[in-house]
């Protein structure tokens, strides 16, 4: 699970089966001018992202957000990294996505508002978000790329 496992944490979120919050207000979109929303993605799958520039863990899965998108965009994924502002300021974020050519959906939450409506407390923690814009598996996504990658296919082929 996302961010514990235990019904008495007070600081664990879970929104398996739920539609998860909207993005803060208050962040910034870098990799495209407009600006998505959770709910207008409805209609695709989404892989929500939440890691942040310099940690080392969230780098590893860079190559699979990078390959996801291009073999699973066209399909109607949208994979969306959410950078915490509080770890990596805007101009490292910038930084990465020219270094690393990032071009799927990069949301900056420079506050980290979006984190703390979720309640992320480990790096990278991901969503896999359904067609109808529920959440169908949080957690952490290292060692089960294979694991989500199959379930993105599952997700995209349903109907």
């Amino acid at each position: 699970m996302a961010a514990g496992t235990s019904d008495t944490d007070p600081l664990y979120y879970t929104f398996s089966g739920r539609e998860p919050p909207e993005l803060a207000a208050d962040g910034a979109w870098l990799t495209q001018a407009t600006a998505p929303s959770l709910r207008a993605l409805h209609g695709n799958v989404v892989f929500v992202f939440f890691a942040f520039q310099g940690c080392p863990s969230c780098a590893l899965m860079t190559p699979y957000l990078q390959q996801w998108h291009q073999m699973y965009g066209p399909q109607g994924l949208t994979v969306l990294y959410v950078n915490n502002g509080l770890m990596a300021d805007e101009s490292a974020a910038r930084q990465a996505i020219a270094t690393e050519k990032l071009v799927f959906p990069y949301f900056h939450d420079a506050k980290g508002e979006t984190l703390r409506q979720y309640g992320i407390r480990s790096f990278p923690t991901s969503y896999l978000i359904d067609r109808q814009g529920k959440v169908v598996w949080e957690g952490a996504p290292l060692a089960i790329e294979e694991a989500i990658q199959a379930k993105i296919v599952e997700l995209l082929n349903a109907k």
